[in-house]
């Protein structure tokens, strides 16, 4: 065996040496233990996760938590971008509200002023020359009076003729067109004046020819000489 023969199976044998003390020695055992405890824990915290029940996102309850802070300190305004492009539709919407004022009566109750009544008041009542809500209480922020009616269906004809009463005492006089609503109704008002514009001097009533209370609100208008006018088409649908 030459010299360079013997240094091989030296070399050879010391490699063996070292990978037999690697591994029996305390440095493999110490990352040994950390290799399997890491992967204990990480099977064991996948089968909680997989036993209990989904939970949200930090991220979506950071959204939600946004949107919640936004409508509590919102301001009310339908358009809060002014931009050129929409510039001329406004100054049109402006000059036909002015030329036709529209008072707006929107029914509503307690429990929906912060829900139906807030959106109703950010959007399409602020195109109203005037709106009010009427409910089962008041809140100076929408505003809603309560004409101290009780809440029930068969009661809603008193509501309307208090309401009517309200009219003819305060605003009769200020405006062209009183509009009666729910809360959950949605008008395009720059339409409806385009409609009406024109017809300020005819004592109309425009509405469906339902029964009971309609019939007395019928009566009522009648008397003050309102001409009624059904707007459903042939298919009973509201044109």
């Amino acid at each position: 065996m030459g010299p360079f023969t013997r240094q091989c199976v030296r070399a050879i044998k010391y490699l063996q040496s070292l990978l037999h003390w690697i591994v029996t020695g305390p440095i493999f055992c110490v990352l040994l233990g950390i290799f399997v405890g890491w992967h204990v824990s990480a099977i064991i915290s996948n089968q909680i996760e997989f036993g209990s029940e989904p939970k949200q996102s930090s991220d979506t309850v950071r959204i939600h938590e946004n949107i919640t802070n936004t409508l509590e300190n919102e301001t009310e305004r339908v358009f809060p971008f002014e931009d050129n492009e929409h510039r001329n539709e406004r100054i049109i919407a402006d000059f036909v509200a002015s030329k036709v004022r529209v008072f707006c009566w929107i029914a509503t109750e307690e429990s929906r002023h912060r829900t139906n009544a807030k959106a109703v008041k950010s959007t399409w009542a602020q195109r109203c020359n005037k709106h009010l809500f009427v409910s089962t209480r008041p809140d100076k922020a929408l505003p809603a009076i309560d004409l101290g009616i009780t809440n029930k269906k068969r009661s809603s004809w008193q509501k309307t003729r208090a309401m009517l009463q309200l009219i003819q005492d305060h605003f009769i006089d200020r405006y062209d067109w009183f509009l009666a609503a729910q809360d959950d109704s949605y008008v395009i008002l720059e339409n409806l004046r385009i409609v009406t514009d024109g017809l300020v001097n005819s004592p109309s009533c425009y509405g469906d020819s339902a029964k009971n209370e309609a019939e007395a609100t019928m009566g009522c208008f009648q008397e003050s000489r309102v001409r009624f006018v059904d707007t459903r088409d042939r298919n009973n649908a509201h044109s």
